[in-house]
């Protein structure tokens, strides 16, 4: 099958997929035959811009990450709570919160800490976390959940995500001198504990 991008295509070969454009500055143009002219170039356009994967505008995407947050809530409210001491999720994600300061060279405690309450319920929890800066924030999403690749000069391996669940980040922005985020993560099993080595 033959691939081409859709402002490579000529006007005989539109015309040949059912968009028959008409000259409007012929004298025999007409009213309609210019406004069919704009609905095919309107057309013409969504097709471009979904063929180039055009991306939402930044109102539209925080409308989906409040929807998907509220959708969280719902299933968390909806579970039967879990509320022990401490949880498996919970250690995971402050072992990436720690390994992120060390990525970044950040040597004053606290960095990067888990805001309570940290809540559970039987098949996902929700975390607030705080950091020192942007940076230290990236490295917290690089160091949990997609790992970390090994420098080019380095003889040492890629470093695997620490957590191994799935995770949404519904929120994430700066907050007075520092940066938070709000995410969910699913349970995980802890016969299967996380592969990754935290960087000393």
């Amino acid at each position: 099958m033959t691939t081409f991008r859709m402002r490579d295509v000529g006007l005989a070969a539109l015309a040949a997929m059912g968009m028959n454009f008409v000259v409007a500055c012929q004298p025999a143009a007409s009213a309609a035959d210019i406004a069919q002219l704009r609905a095919d170039v309107d057309k013409l356009k969504k097709r471009v811009n979904a063929q180039d994967g055009e991306q939402p505008s930044a109102a539209e995407q925080a409308a989906y990450l409040k929807a998907r947050g509220e959708a969280f809530e719902k299933r968390i409210a909806g579970e039967k709570p879990e509320q022990p001491r401490a949880t498996e999720e919970q250690r995971l994600l402050q072992l990436a919160l720690t390994a992120a300061d060390t990525d970044i060279k950040y040597a004053h405690p606290p960095g990067g800490q888990i805001v309570e309450p940290f809540k559970c319920s039987e098949t996902l929890c929700r975390a607030q976390t705080t950091h020192v800066s942007r940076q230290a924030y990236d490295a917290f999403v690089r160091a949990a959940f997609s790992g970390v690749p090994a420098p080019m000069d380095s003889k040492d391996p890629d470093r695997p995500a620490i957590y191994p669940g799935w995770f949404s980040i519904t929120q994430a922005g700066a907050t007075g001198d520092k940066f938070g985020a709000v995410l969910y993560v699913g349970r995980v099993d802890k016969a299967k504990p996380s592969r990754a080595k935290v960087p000393q």
